[in-house]
């Protein structure tokens, strides 16, 4: 099993459990968190951006 997640997402964001796997990726979203993959390059490769409940708020 795998996961992923930061900090700043406490702490996972997506992850794989005995139902659900997918080889090669992060897993697939927790419950209530939105993912996205902006700015892919020609492999597919990019950035992840998260919004859920879990993500830390950022004070200004």
């Amino acid at each position: 099993m795998q996961g992923y997640g930061l900090t700043e997402t406490s702490p996972v964001i997506a992850a794989e459990n005995c139902k659900k796997v997918k080889y090669g990726s992060i897993g697939f979203p927790m419950e209530n968190v939105e993912l996205e993959l902006v700015n892919q390059d020609e492999q597919g490769v990019g950035e992840i951006r998260v919004k859920g409940p879990n993500v830390m708020l950022r004070l200004l």
